[in-house]
Protein backbone atom coordinates (compact mmCIF):
# COMPACT_ATOMS: atom_id res chain seq x y z
CA UNK A 1 0.00 0.00 0.00
CA UNK A 2 1.29 3.48 -0.88
CA UNK A 3 1.94 6.20 1.64
CA UNK A 4 0.23 9.60 1.66
CA UNK A 5 3.45 11.24 0.43
CA UNK A 6 3.95 9.78 -3.05
CA UNK A 7 6.37 12.52 -4.11
CA UNK A 8 3.93 14.38 -6.39
CA UNK A 9 4.54 18.12 -6.18
CA UNK A 10 1.78 20.40 -7.42
CA UNK A 11 2.60 24.02 -8.26
CA UNK A 12 1.67 26.22 -5.31
CA UNK A 13 1.85 29.99 -5.09
CA UNK A 14 4.50 31.46 -2.83
CA UNK A 15 2.94 31.18 0.61
CA UNK A 16 5.43 33.63 2.13
CA UNK A 17 4.02 36.52 0.11
CA UNK A 18 0.83 36.53 2.19
CA UNK A 19 2.79 37.82 5.16
CA UNK A 20 4.09 40.88 3.31
CA UNK A 21 0.88 42.85 3.61
CA UNK A 22 2.54 46.16 4.49
CA UNK A 23 4.53 46.21 1.25
CA UNK A 24 1.66 47.59 -0.82
CA UNK A 25 0.76 50.17 1.80
CA UNK A 26 4.34 51.38 2.16
CA UNK A 27 4.78 51.68 -1.62
CA UNK A 28 1.85 54.09 -1.99
CA UNK A 29 2.29 57.85 -2.34
CA UNK A 30 2.51 59.99 0.75
CA UNK A 31 -0.15 62.57 1.52
CA UNK A 32 2.15 65.36 0.34
CA UNK A 33 2.38 63.83 -3.15
CA UNK A 34 -1.35 63.64 -3.83
CA UNK A 35 -2.79 65.98 -6.45
CA UNK A 36 -5.85 68.01 -5.52
CA UNK A 37 -9.11 66.83 -7.08
CA UNK A 38 -9.87 70.34 -8.38
CA UNK A 39 -7.07 72.43 -9.82
CA UNK A 40 -6.86 76.22 -9.98
CA UNK A 41 -7.39 76.04 -13.74
CA UNK A 42 -10.63 74.13 -13.21
CA UNK A 43 -11.88 76.76 -10.76
CA UNK A 44 -11.01 79.59 -13.15
CA UNK A 45 -12.75 77.80 -16.03
CA UNK A 46 -15.84 77.22 -13.88
CA UNK A 47 -15.94 80.90 -12.89
CA UNK A 48 -15.56 81.98 -16.53
CA UNK A 49 -18.37 79.70 -17.71
CA UNK A 50 -20.62 80.79 -14.87
CA UNK A 51 -20.03 84.46 -15.69
CA UNK A 52 -20.78 83.82 -19.37
CA UNK A 53 -24.00 82.04 -18.45
CA UNK A 54 -25.06 84.88 -16.16
CA UNK A 55 -24.40 87.45 -18.91
CA UNK A 56 -26.64 85.53 -21.31
CA UNK A 57 -29.41 85.26 -18.71
CA UNK A 58 -29.11 88.95 -17.85
CA UNK A 59 -29.29 89.88 -21.54
CA UNK A 60 -32.45 87.83 -22.05
CA UNK A 61 -34.09 89.52 -19.06
CA UNK A 62 -32.99 93.11 -19.73
CA UNK A 63 -33.28 93.31 -23.55
CA UNK A 64 -37.09 92.95 -23.73
CA UNK A 65 -37.45 95.96 -21.44
CA UNK A 66 -35.08 98.09 -23.53
CA UNK A 67 -37.00 97.67 -26.79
Amino acid sequence: MGSANDGIAFPVADLGSGFNVLGTLADGPSTDDLTPPVTATGIALFAFLLAAQLLVKAATVILPFLT
